[in-house]
């Protein structure tokens, strides 16, 4: 415990943060997939990728520089 000015308040480590981020963001995925509208998003960009690795790249075949 630290005190600055006339409240106590506790000094928050590194870790102590990341892993309250780190919780937060896993509830937030959570949540997030639970949505089954972002469900049918996830599907469509999933479909929308798959054409796109189909087509080919024309820097794959480029000499090095």
């Amino acid at each position: 415990m630290w005190h600055y000015g006339h409240m106590a308040s506790r000094k928050v480590t590194t870790r102590e943060r990341v892993r309250e981020r780190e919780k937060r963001l896993s509830r937030a995925c959570e949540i997030v997939n639970s949505d089954l509208d972002v469900r049918a998003v996830e599907r469509e960009w999933g479909a929308f990728s798959d054409e796109v690795d189909a087509v080919a790249e024309p820097w794959k075949d480029a000499p090095a520089r």
